[in-house]
């Protein structure tokens, strides 16, 4: 009986040394990169059904040790919000280390600031409808680049069907150039007059 107790004290004794070198060994965990990607610019018209950014992949160095809580986290907007986290969840994908964010809201038009509070690591990413550069700014240049892409003047590329698809329906026609004047109208209820300059990232 005594024998069996001292190989289980043992047992726990290697795999507390066992982790403790792990710890020592992994760097800390903390954000790599993230989808949409950093400074990248979120284009789509937001009254379309499921339209806006609802969640944020976040690969990360590691995910030892890291239990799951969404208190790690802080989603800081241009509006001077902290914009809640529904839930946040590890997820193994192709044996990179994944935390994906879910909101309860879209986040709103803007900068987002997203900070991983043990490394402050961060991302910023934006939300500017009509955006279809990714500049930042709502300008005729956009109009432009959506009406190339449409008439085939323009590679259309995965990037740039997303960013051109401004009522996201699988393509860039016509139809998302009209979207893109009633937006920087501000004739479609979103804003009026219309956001068509996005503020700097919030600070950390």
């Amino acid at each position: 009986m005594k024998s069996y107790i001292i190989v289980g004290v043992l047992s726990v004794a290697i795999f507390g040394l066992n982790l403790a070198r792990a710890e020592s060994v992994l760097p800390a965990m903390s954000i790599i990169r993230s989808a949409p990607a950093d400074g990248s610019v979120y284009s789509a018209d937001l009254l379309q059904p499921s339209a806006g950014i609802w969640s944020v992949t976040l690969y990360m160095t590691n995910l030892f040790g890291w239990r799951g809580e969404a208190s790690d986290f802080l989603v800081k907007t241009s509006g001077g919000e902290i914009w809640p986290i529904e839930r946040a969840q590890g997820v193994g994908l192709f044996g990179a280390n994944v935390v994906v964010l879910v909101f309860a809201e879209p986040l709103p038009i803007g900068r987002t600031r997203i900070i991983h509070l043990p490394s402050q690591s961060n991302v910023c990413v934006g939300v500017l409808p009509g955006d279809a550069d990714g500049n930042g700014r709502m300008l005729s240049a956009d109009a432009s680049k959506i009406l190339a892409v449409a008439n085939g003047f323009l590679s259309d590329t995965f990037d740039d069907n997303l960013s051109t698809d401004i009522n996201r329906d699988g393509q860039t026609t016509g139809a998302d150039y009209d979207k893109f004047i009633d937006i920087f109208s501000g004739q479609n209820g979103q804003r009026n007059p219309p956001v068509r300059v996005l503020p700097a990232c919030p600070a950390i």
